[in-house]
């Protein structure tokens, strides 16, 4: 298994298909995928943001992340931020996932992120490991209202 680190435009380039799926999983119901292209630009043109591509031993592609880090607006800290993150319903419970979040912390620490927010579905299996390593002080739990 390799993890490499690319830009947000590859991702999008390249597996537009796993992000589909994930959205199609995790996204805000009742909307489409479509996807700004130009925004993945400004993403990557201007902030220390990045994805990693999970493949097998194959080389196939198998999981990805997507994170964005920017200033904290309250303490100007640099804080990273999971877009997403995806395995294919054949890794999952492979370990896969995990070492997607390990990677994607050493890799925003690497970038000068001080902080790491993880939004993740109150559920996953993701949810528990965070809460057991979390303080409960740090833990928030995030929602969506349509307007």
């Amino acid at each position: 298994m390799t993890f490499d680190v690319v830009s947000l435009c590859f991702l999008l380039d390249n597996y537009p298909e796993m992000l589909a799926a994930n959205f199609a999983e995790t996204g805000l119901p009742g909307r489409a995928f479509a996807p700004a292209r130009e925004v993945y630009e400004v993403f990557d043109r201007s902030t220390p943001s990045f994805g990693i591509v999970a493949r097998g031993l194959e080389g196939h592609p198998v999981g990805y992340a997507a994170i964005l880090i920017g200033p904290q607006l309250h303490t100007s800290d640099r804080i990273a931020q999971n877009d997403a993150v995806y395995v294919v319903p054949e890794f999952r419970g492979s370990g896969v996932g995990g070492r997607l979040f390990v990677e994607a912390e050493r890799e925003a620490k690497r970038r000068g992120a001080r902080l790491f927010a993880w939004q993740v579905g109150k559920s996953s299996g993701f949810t528990k490991t965070l809460q057991r390593r979390t303080s409960p002080r740090n833990q928030q739990q995030i929602f969506f209202r349509e307007l």
